[in-house]
């Protein structure tokens, strides 16, 4: 039996039928998911790396050639949590901590009404459980960018905010990324009428707005396709260096390292559209989010294909576990439930149609491998 798989039907049919409970089903989305990813086994990639190192650390043997001696906050967590508890115990800790934090970031800003869909999309979108399941190192960067995201409106947020954003710097360097976007966060969470609904457009219809973001999508998407193809391999191949089975990808299959399926243009250009269209008419507080929810549609057309890059927009695909609720909700509350229900079949649809040949797949780094810590 697919545990992923199974567990993950379960999530949905516990969200549908608790979905009235506007507190419940989120809180326990994120139970199961932390059960998932706390007591994980048996998936080949980064997990057995970060294990063997860390076991390595626990003997004295060396430091993580993962991290190249460069990310030094991950190094002294290994070696502090090593001296005293067995690895698997240390991935308990951290798959508590992101839980903890993301159901935090929900209970804050998420919808009250379609919650639940949160830690759906959490589960299955490819760029978040999965990949977090493996890449555990910049899964906890994420987290903490998250938790530094939650600070940044509180008393002294911009210390608590900055310092927070420092450490995660210095877990996964690729956390560089996501830095203007915090700053901007900041400067939006002094706003004083922050809750009042300022709408933007650049014309009438309102639909302009929305229409202008697809075409520039489709504008970098033709670059990408054209007069950039050369950069991004270069790029590729220098931001993959240290990876050697996917640098020596690239460089034999270069010509269709980077071809990416229409489906996925259009998926990200059809949520670019939604999302200008949310950003126009919510409040500031969430026009910051839906901001995140666009760059990261931007970021998976534009670095798809290029080894583990990609990744580097979970920082930013994080938030659309809070953005495309809040979109469900606002659709249902302008247009009809109905409405709200086709959108979320198609979110979670799409992210279950991108995710499942991973999570059924038995081959080394797929999750049909999965194992419970104790089995």
């Amino acid at each position: 039996m697919n545990i992923i798989l199974a567990a993950g039907i379960l999530l949905i049919i516990l969200s549908l039928v608790f979905q009235k409970n506007k507190k419940f089903s989120p809180y326990w989305g994120f139970v199961l998911i932390f059960l998932i990813m706390g007591f994980q086994e048996g998936i080949e990639g980064d997990f057995m790396t970060y294990k063997a190192e860390y076991q390595d650390m626990a003997q004295g043997i060396g430091n993580s050639s993962a991290t190249a001696g460069n990310d030094t906050v991950w190094l002294f967590l290994n070696g502090l949590f090593s001296k005293f508890l067995p690895f698997w115990m240390f991935v308990i800790l951290l798959a508590a901590f992101e839980c903890i934090v993301l159901y935090k970031l929900g209970n804050k800003y998420g919808s009250r009404q379609y919650g639940w869909l949160g830690p759906v999309l959490f589960y299955f979108t490819f760029y978040l459980m999965l990949i977090q399941m493996k890449a555990l190192r910049q899964g906890f960067a994420v987290e903490i960018i998250v938790l530094a995201y939650l600070m940044t409106g509180h008393k002294r947020g911009w210390l608590w905010g900055g310092l927070l954003t420092f450490a995660a710097v210095f877990v996964h360097h690729s956390t560089l990324i996501v830095i203007p976007f915090i700053i901007l966060h900041f400067v939006v969470s002094k706003i004083k009428d922050i809750d009042k609904v300022k709408e933007y457009s650049l014309g009438k219809p309102k639909l302009v707005f929305p229409i202008i973001m697809v075409a520039a999508f489709m504008f970098v998407y033709t670059l990408k396709s054209t007069a950039l193809s050369g950069w991004l391999d270069q790029l590729a191949l220098i931001g993959n260096m240290n990876d050697v089975a996917l640098s020596n990808y690239l460089e034999t299959e270069q010509e269709h390292a980077f071809e990416i399926s229409f489906l996925i243009v259009l998926y990200d250009a059809i949520m670019v559209f939604i999302c200008s269209w949310f950003l126009q008419r919510t409040t500031i507080r969430y026009k910051i989010l839906a901001f995140a929810s666009i760059i990261g549609c931007y970021g998976d057309m534009l670095l798809f294909g290029m080894g583990s890059l990609p990744r580097i927009m979970m920082f930013y695909i994080i938030f659309n576990i809070i953005t495309y609720p809040l979109i469900a909700e606002m659709v249902h509350k302008r247009f009809s439930k109905t409405a709200a229900l086709i959108f979320i079949v198609f979110l979670v649809g799409y992210a279950m149609k991108t995710s499942l040949p991973m999570i059924m797949s038995s081959d080394k780094g797929g999750f049909g491998t999965y194992q419970f810590v104790f089995w």
